[in-house]
């Protein structure tokens, strides 16, 4: 995944923690071999869906290339506002993510 993809799953973090839905977009994923047999069983078994979605959050930057693409494909039946979002996200500039440069404090 890139790094502007992983920019976007973390700018998103808390909006994706709230409002997804994984029963229909995870089975895909399963499906595109972006999560494994063992994560597909840990993410139904987990009760809350907050913490269920951010397992899935924490998991996918380290699934490959194709992990952000299946991800926002995943939502766009269930959840096209979520997929939407991601998109601009991703091509939204990285001008705001950089730390700010370090300024010198006036000598006394």
């Amino acid at each position: 995944m890139e790094a502007r993809q992983r920019r976007a799953l973390r700018r998103l973090r808390t909006e994706l923690a709230e409002q997804l839905r994984l029963e229909v977009p995870l089975q895909y994923l399963y499906q595109e071999r972006v999560v494994s047999r063992s994560l597909l069983e840990e993410l139904e078994a987990e009760p809350v869906a907050a913490r269920r979605n951010l397992k899935l959050l924490d998991y996918l930057p380290g699934r490959g290339p194709r992990a952000f693409a299946a991800f926002v494909h995943s939502l766009r039946d269930e959840a096209p506002w979520l997929s939407r979002r991601l998109e601009e996200e991703e091509a939204r500039e990285d001008e705001d993510d950089e730390p700010p440069a370090a300024t010198k404090s006036p000598e006394m």
